[in-house]
């Protein structure tokens, strides 16, 4: 993915995401859920005892990298759009 699509877009900074609040990249977003939302008791990610917040427990980030589990930056999200749509890109 990096090698034939990423860097061809001019996107290089683009990381798989994580599951665990403690092991988030320091600019990866914090999930949240509802106000008062129940817990998960049975969380499906490794590493994650007992009961949960949803948006951790039940988002397995790492298994994800093929259908969304990459995180990035906004510019680099426009780069990649716009080379899926065949179009040269500005570089600055």
């Amino acid at each position: 993915m990096r090698e034939l699509v990423l860097v061809p877009a001019g996107v290089t900074a683009p990381k798989i995401g994580r599951s665990l609040p403690s092991q988030r990249e320091p600019d990866e977003a914090k999930y949240y859920d509802y106000p008062n939302a129940p817990l998960v008791g049975t969380p499906v990610v490794p590493g994650i005892a007992g009961p949960a917040p949803r948006s951790y427990a039940n988002r397995w980030m790492e298994l994800n990298e093929a259908f969304g589990g990459w995180i990035g930056t906004a510019p680099g999200l426009l780069k990649w759009i716009t080379a899926l749509e065949g179009r040269a890109s500005r570089r600055s």
